[in-house]
């Protein structure tokens, strides 16, 4: 079969727009988050504080691309090993596409709070850590997270957390600002889990004036509601736990 000249051309032309029909399409439909977990398994970071859960070496994220499905992997360093109850997805800038928000510990330098970001190179999507919190400072220090919402009532939405609950118990609420997570308000005494436990006791009340972090008081024995929108955190005592360390399903809002 003989070709033109002619013939070469047009038959690049519609390469060509093939390949930037491809392109426009894979702009067009970024990756998304739809599901994350942890796997693997591992001893190499013997805290044990989350009772019979271990650390897990793996993050696995099903990414949704216009119709296509997949998933990816982070796999830790040996330093460092995932020491949370389940990975969240968190819309953090209101893009409609969730981040991934996790719970990391280090061998030497203990816990911290990370942002994992969906993105792509080379055409390919994959994660990459997108902001931390500083680590809690010494090995088998943690943090045990609460979750998210606009607290302050600024437009932005914080991560509420409670760091070392079983040693200084501080609830901090923190703000992404590029590659990390800063702190924005804090409040002292009070707790979301016990040594041992296998999920946190914690929760957030969206009230109709605005969330609440809904926790225990540092005893364990007193249920509380911490708000952020004035100008100090406001505590309300929500009365006596059914338990101690047991967060009762008690109204956190007022009226």
């Amino acid at each position: 079969m003989a070709w033109s000249f002619r013939g070469f051309r047009r038959l690049a032309s519609v390469v060509t727009l093939a390949l930037l029909g491809w392109q426009a399409a894979a702009q067009e439909a970024p990756a998304v988050a739809t599901a994350a977990r942890y796997e693997g398994p591992t001893n190499r970071y013997p805290h044990n504080i989350m009772g019979s859960i271990p650390g897990r070496t793996d993050l696995v994220v099903t990414l949704q691309t216009g119709g296509r499905t997949q998933t990816v992997t982070v796999r830790q360093p040996d330093h460092l090993v995932f020491e949370d109850f389940a990975p969240r997805l968190i819309d953090l800038n209101r893009d409609g596409r969730p981040e991934i928000v996790t719970v990391e510990s280090d061998r030497d330098r203990g816990a911290r709070l990370t942002v994992w970001d969906v993105i792509t190179q080379e055409g390919r999507p994959g994660l990459r850590r997108g902001a931390s919190t500083e680590y809690t400072g010494t090995a088998f220090r943690w943090l045990a997270p609460i979750g998210a919402a606009d607290f302050d009532g600024d437009g932005a939405i914080e991560l509420a957390y409670v760091e070392k609950p079983h040693l200084s118990r501080v609830l901090k609420l923190v703000r992404r600002e590029g590659d990390r997570l800063i702190e924005v308000d804090r409040v002292i005494g009070v707790t979301n889990h016990a040594i041992g436990q296998e999920t946190v006791q914690s929760r957030i009340a969206l009230c109709s004036d605005g969330p609440r972090a809904v926790l225990l008081d540092g005893g364990g024995t007193r249920m509380v509601a911490v708000r952020f929108d004035r100008a100090e955190p406001q505590v309300k005592d929500l009365g006596a736990a059914p338990a101690r360390m047991v967060l009762g399903d008690t109204e956190a809002c007022d009226g």
